[in-house]
């Protein structure tokens, strides 16, 4: 397997790009996740710092089986790659048989005010240790009694 990753870089933002993958006598992948996989080592041999994940983790509205591959860390020039006809094909279908697959390689950096907000919301929701008492009530709160 051969990755080609093309990014267009302005003024220090990613401003879009391409991924091709080439096949080059490889062996067949029989699913998604393999090929994702392929993709993340390949990228990682690259120098590049990146994870696969199902996109739903990361809050993304898609199919529970869908998977992607973004950089680590959002940076101004974070990516990530994944397939935009997912409900229709499968990734590995033009994989083993055109010998190559293509993507976008989409913007995923986060503006650095965004970026510190979320990480202070995500530092005191974890940071609090247990839920108040309040909270604890709360989810008995109108049922009354039956009977």
């Amino acid at each position: 397997m051969r990755v080609d990753l093309k990014l267009n870089i302005s003024n220090g933002r990613l401003t879009g790009g391409h991924v091709t993958v080439y096949r080059d006598g490889g062996p067949k992948i029989y699913s998604d996740s393999a090929f994702w996989h392929a993709v993340k080592r390949e990228l990682q041999k690259q120098g590049h710092d990146v994870i696969k994940k199902l996109m739903w983790k990361d809050g993304h509205m898609v199919d529970d089986n869908q998977y992607y591959v973004r950089s680590r860390k959002y940076t101004p020039v974070s990516f990530m790659i994944s397939q935009t006809d997912f409900a229709i094909r499968s990734v590995y279908d033009d994989y083993n048989k055109e010998g190559k697959a293509t993507f976008f390689a989409i913007d995923a950096s986060m503006e650095d005010e965004a970026a510190e907000e979320v990480l202070a919301k995500r530092k005191t929701r974890y940071s609090t240790g247990s839920r108040s008492s309040k909270s604890k009530r709360a989810g008995t709160a109108g049922l009354g009694r039956i009977g």
